[in-house]
């Protein structure tokens, strides 16, 4: 999910902080990249990742860059609750579909005489058609089977991939923070939470363009510590805890400056202290501390284990033989260019 509403605070309040970049401005370095992101993006848009993620490989190696893939591990428990309400979510759709397979279905089977009738008909079927379609998006869920397929891709490729002990999010935010890569490829904000000092997002296999978040100017011209910024960064709302209702991310970045701390807040609601604050209750779920915590301890991963990660030779004719396969989405083109952009790399670096 990230933080929720995370990037409006930032646009209103420090729009110098969101900038516009050409992936050329990133030559010569290495961009972690949260996978799990992609995988269902892909999927999403042509039920095919692995021809979204050939093409993103091929996007960031044309302009120099060495992509490093970050694979979810376990989730922490605290987020239990918010994925079995996606589960729910995704069941309940599931439902839906089969709800309408039957309309459709029933619908398919009448006859109809009239032009006026068989005009409704085709049009009453185009539209369950095309909602059920609309709900098949909603319950996409990656497999087993689709991570493999990511994973001997970028071995093919050549292209090098972590799987972290936890979220990825939070060990590419790390990677960053201690230098080890120059940013962070995802669109969850949770990298900036997790202390990830550029944050690039909007990434397009078609384009050159994305968008990068700096943590640093963030802080500096929100004139907000790190602490205070995770602080927003849990009243707007985060996978880890319940929110305070009503409390959105400019009153959460107005009270945190008001009060100095989430701690402060929390005490002056329960208080009723403070009359900005007297409409606003604390909910059962709302563990921010141990939300925090999860934050702060995340910061603290060992990444030396890391420092000499690279990128290796690729096999070009397995990949072409791979793609043939397992892309078939992928348009010919691609393996020209897959030829050229490799050799051009691999020239150019080793």
């Amino acid at each position: 999910m990230g933080i929720k509403n995370l990037s409006h605070l930032l646009t209103l309040k420090c729009p110098e902080c969101v900038v516009k970049k050409n992936l050329k401005e990133y030559s010569g370095k290495m961009l972690a990249i949260d996978v799990s992101i992609y995988l269902y993006k892909y999927k999403y848009n042509n039920d095919d990742h692995i021809d979204g993620l050939t093409r993103q490989v091929l996007r960031l190696l044309k302009n120099g860059i060495t992509p490093l893939y970050i694979f979810d591990g376990e989730p922490p428990e605290e987020k239990d609750e918010v994925i079995k309400e996606r589960i729910a979510r995704r069941n309940a759709n599931r439902d839906k579909q089969e709800e309408l397979e039957k309309i459709l279905e029933k619908q398919e089977a009448c006859i109809y005489t009239t032009e006026e009738e068989i005009k409704q008909h085709k049009k009453k079927s185009a539209e369950l058609k095309f909602e059920i379609e609309k709900i098949k998006k909603r319950i996409i869920k990656i497999t087993k089977e689709d991570t493999e397929l990511a994973k001997k891709l970028f071995d093919i490729m050549g292209v090098p991939y972590i799987i972290s002990n936890g979220e990825a999010e939070c060990l590419c935010a790390v990677l960053c923070k201690n230098g080890i890569v120059d940013g962070c490829i995802s669109d969850d904000t949770d990298i900036l939470a997790n202390g990830g000092n550029k944050f690039i997002r909007n990434f397009n296999p078609s384009t050159n363009y994305v968008i990068e978040y700096s943590l640093e100017i963030i802080l500096n011209k929100l004139d907000v510590s790190y602490d205070q910024f995770l602080d927003i960064c849990i009243m707007c709302g985060c996978d880890y805890t319940g929110k305070i209702r009503g409390i959105g991310p400019i009153n959460a970045y107005k009270f945190v400056k008001k009060f100095n701390s989430l701690e402060n807040v929390v005490k002056l609601i329960n208080d009723k202290s403070e009359k900005c604050l007297n409409k606003f209750t604390i909910p059962e779920d709302f563990k921010y501390a141990v939300a925090k915590q999860l934050f702060i301890d995340t910061c603290n991963i060992d990444t030396t284990k890391y420092e000499k990660v690279c990128i290796n030779k690729p096999h070009i004719n397995t990949l072409i033989d791979f793609l043939k396969k397992s892309a078939p989405t992928l348009h010919k083109k691609y393996y020209d260019e897959i030829n050229i952009s490799l050799f051009n790399y691999y020239s150019n670096n080793f």
